[in-house]
C-alpha cells in the first residue's frame, strides 16, 4: 500500500521515519515545517497568503532572509503536495494548540479520504502521566510502533467539522495561540509570559536556557522555547532585562562555539542562541 503520513513538525517526523524504516516500511512521511501557534495565519493556500504569513513569522522571530525563504518553500511544498497520489493519507493528531490547528488545516487542505492517529493513548505510556499537551516531538520509537496500530478513519462529518474550524482560525490575527485548562485554543497577547520570565531571573544572573526551561515546565510546554527566546530578545532590546555573555562559552571576548544563527546583538552581547547569554531583571 502506498501510504503518506502527515506530521506536525520535523522532530516527530524524524522519529516516525526511524520507526517505519525499522519495521521495513517504505511509507512516505511529510512534515509541516511551521509553528501554527504564532503569527496571524493564512486563510487560503495560495502563494501570496503563504508569503505574507512567512513574513509575519520572520518579524516575530527576527529571522534571516535565508530562513524565511526556506520556510516559504517548505510550506508551499506541503500545501501543494499531490495527496491523491497515495492509497492512504494518515494525519497524526496531537493535543497542543499547534497540533490542533495543524489537524484542522489538513482536514481543510486534503480532498481525499483521511485516516488519523490520535496521540491521546500516548499519555498512558509516559512516565509522567500528568504531562500537558501531547505531540509527536515527545514520542519514542516504541511509542510510535504502538500508535501505528491505532490508525482509524476520519469520517466525513468529523473532517467537515475540523475544516470549518480551520476556516474560523485561519482568520486569527493574534501573535500567539495557546490552550486553556479545558483544552480550548485561545488568542493571547504576545507579552503574556513576560512577567513570568522576569520573575524567574529577578535580582540574579541566570542562564537564559534555565529560565526558559523552568517556564516551559510551569506552563506544561504550552508554548515553544523558540517563542520564549524571542521574548527574551525583545525584553533585552527594550532594556527591561540586562544581558551578559555566558562565560562558559567564551574565551575572553571570543566565542568558542560554532554559531549557526544570525546574530542578535544587544549591548554588545549576541543573543542568537540561548546558551550564549545570561539575563537578569
Amino acid at each position: 500500500m502506498n501510504r503518506l503520513h502527515l506530521v506536525y513538525g520535523e522532530a516527530g517526523a524524524g522519529t516516525l521515519r526511524l520507526a517505519l524504516s525499522t519495521e521495513g516500511s517504505d511509507d512516505c512521511v511529510v512534515a509541516f515545517p511551521a509553528v501554527l501557534n504564532y503569527a496571524p495565519l493564512f486563510s487560503s493556500f495560495d502563494d501570496a497568503e503563504i508569503e505574507e504569513y512567512v513574513a509575519r513569522c520572520g518579524e516575530i522571530f527576527h529571522s534571516s532572509d535565508e530562513y524565511i525563504n526556506k520556510l516559504y518553500g517548505d510550506i508551499l511544498s506541503f500545501v501543494k503536495h499531490d495527496f491523491s497520489a497515495y492509497d492512504e493519507v494518515v494525519v497524526w493528531r496531537g493535543t497542543s494548540a499547534g497540533d490542533m490547528l495543524f489537524y484542522y488545516m489538513v482536514c481543510s487542505l486534503v480532498d481525499v479520504a483521511l485516516r488519523e492517529v490520535d496521540l491521546t493513548p500516548l499519555r498512558q505510556m509516559l512516565p509522567n502521566k500528568n504531562v500537558g499537551a501531547l505531540s509527536m516531538s515527545i514520542c519514542s520509537k516504541e511509542n510510535i510502533n504502538y500508535l501505528l496500530s491505532c490508525v482509524r478513519p476520519v469520517d466525513v462529518e468529523q473532517k467537515d467539522k475540523a475544516a470549518k474550524q480551520w476556516t474560523e482560525w485561519s482568520n486569527s490575527v493574534a501573535a500567539l495561540r495557546v490552550l486553556n485548562k479545558t483544552g480550548e485554543i485561545l488568542e493571547v497577547e504576545e507579552e503574556v509570559y513576560d512577567e513570568a520570565l522576569l520573575a524567574l531571573c529577578r535580582g540574579e544572573w541566570c542562564a537564559a536556557p534555565r529560565v526558559v526551561g523552568r517556564l516551559l515546565c510551569e506552563v506544561d510546554f504550552g508554548v515553544g522555547d523558540s517563542f520564549l527566546h524571542h521574548r527574551l530578545i525583545s525584553l533585552a532590546r527594550q532594556g527591561v532585562v540586562q544581558v551578559r555573555p555566558n562565560a562558559k562559552f567564551y574565551n575572553g571576548a571570543e566565542c568558542t562555539v560554532e554559531r549557526y544563527a544570525m546574530p542578535h546583538i544587544v549591548d554588545g552581547v549576541d543573543l542568537a542562541e540561548m546558551r550564549l547569554f545570561e539575563i537578569k531583571s
